[in-house]
């Protein structure tokens, strides 16, 4: 196949040269955190009831075969393991970001890289190259979709199988005209639309990351074998940006690309709830700590949030824990109430928390027009509190506890780690996989079984 110039030839071309060596510390350590910030959501999102119906998928589809599943004793193909943990790392909602790209790259990049990282000769350094190769390129992708896009595109569905196929690509060692192969590909599998969250059924998002990661290994897999795929992938009259972009935004594509590092920007979550909740959850928890606030001292709450917030996130009345986290009123009412959202606190028995419930009576929810302008560089919100004694508090937000402004260590990441598995994971096994971690990307093929071999091992 001859191919001239392209995004995607350009984005090929810097994946084929991407090596670890010419990374700095900074981009290594949280390049770690990511892979360990996965982790913690999958397994959180093993012993989820959805997680299940998952696995029961992968066996009808006969993905039979000896690869991990994380948190779990069964076993399945590596295509499967690959779609069955990239649906585990979003089931709990606690998998991170990108801001700008409203997608969340960890779920579409970091189980591809662990399912291929055992092919490599130095596993840890390969797992390493995946994971900053399907970043860029996934983060790069959903910027140049746009925001107009997420009102009925889920960009970690149709950004993310870029990503895959770039991590994917990447691992195999694919020469650059396969790589630009892998990405055609993948652009004509590229899916996922929003209907769902509009008709409860929530046990299906999940899917959206599953099959990214799934799709993006099939399309490098494709390429290898010999497949072409369109080089004009993203720019062409009939290519994606055309087809599901408004507007078109290209330069994203390549804009510096080799100046820096998208990876930078990921940002992680500090609660365990949907993303659009967290900046509305920041400013009350301002507000609590410096008045020292309580349900008995709160008259009423009012949050000016941007219109994606409202849509995503305006559940008034949710039903179940899945819907509850998609519920700004139900978060702020939750963090009033228990003086935090710890990521091992929800459960099915908060939903119907009775002091909960009585403090959403006092939340109101509106869209402002100043709020959504600055939305999706930003986050703004404006929460406002009359007290009890008349009052009157406010706090302006514009960014979330785990943002690149308001960054996340690698040791803050672990303790997430800690907080989300404790259920799931004995203290010395968790400690073990948070130090195979750290230990990146000096671990060896045996340090990646007995990471692989931790999954099995529960409390």
């Amino acid at each position: 196949m001859e191919t001239q110039h392209s995004a995607a030839v350009s984005l090929a071309e810097w994946v084929c040269n991407l090596k670890l060596d010419d990374v700095s510390e900074q981009v290594e350590e949280k390049t770690r955190s990511c892979i360990l910030d996965w982790l913690g959501s999958a397994y959180s999102g093993s012993i989820h009831p959805t997680a299940q119906l998952y696995i029961n998928l992968a066996k009808d589809m006969g993905g039979l075969g000896k690869e991990a599943i994380i948190g779990k004793e069964e076993t399945c193909s590596l295509p499967m393991s690959i779609f069955v943990n990239g649906a585990f790392g979003h089931i709990s909602e606690t998998d991170d970001g990108h801001r700008a790209s409203i997608m969340h790259p960890g779920s579409v990049v970091v189980p591809v890289a662990l399912g291929l990282a055992h092919l490599a000769k130095n596993p840890g350094k390969a797992l390493m190259e995946g994971v900053i190769a399907g970043y860029e390129v996934a983060i790069r992708v959903g910027e140049a979709l746009g925001p107009g896009h997420y009102a009925k595109w889920h960009t970690t569905a149709t950004a993310g199988v870029f990503g895959a196929a770039a991590t994917a690509a990447k691992m195999l060692e694919l020469s650059k005209e396969q790589v630009v192969s892998a990405l055609g590909i993948a652009g004509t599998q590229a899916a996922g639309l929003w209907q769902f969250l509009d008709d409860g059924c929530l046990n299906a998002k999940p899917f959206h990351p599953a099959k990214a990661c799934f799709d993006g290994y099939m399309s490098a897999i494709a390429a290898k074998n010999g497949l072409s795929g369109a080089w004009r992938i993203f720019e062409g009259k009939k290519g994606l940006l055309s087809a599901l972009a408004s507007p078109p935004l290209p330069e994203y594509l390549t804009a510096k690309l080799g100046e820096g590092f998208k990876i930078m920007e990921a940002n992680f979550k500090a609660y365990p709830t949907c993303g659009q909740t967290h900046s509305m959850i920041d400013a009350l928890d301002r507000l609590c700590l410096e008045h020292q606030l309580t349900p008995k001292s709160v008259k009423s709450i009012s949050a000016r949030v941007y219109e994606r917030a409202m849509q995503v996130a305006g559940n008034l009345d949710p039903k179940s824990l899945e819907e509850a986290k998609f519920s700004i009123p139900f978060c702020m009412a939750y963090r009033l109430v228990h003086g935090a959202i710890p990521f091992s606190g929800l459960d099915e028995h908060s939903v119907s928390d009775a002091e909960v419930r009585a403090v959403m009576k006092k939340i109101s929810i509106v869209v402002d027009p100043e709020m959504s302008a600055g939305f999706p560089a930003a986050r703004p919100c404006v929460v406002e509190i009359t007290c009890n004694d008349e009052r009157l508090l406010s706090c302006r937000n514009l960014y979330r506890k785990g943002d690149p402004e308001s960054p996340m260590s690698f040791e803050q990441v672990a303790a997430k780690f800690r907080d989300l598995t404790q259920v799931v994971l004995s203290p010395p096994v968790a400690e073990k996989i948070i130090q195979v971690s750290r230990t990146l990307p000096f671990i060896t093929k045996k340090d990646l079984d007995a990471l692989y071999s931790l999954t099995k091992l529960t409390c």
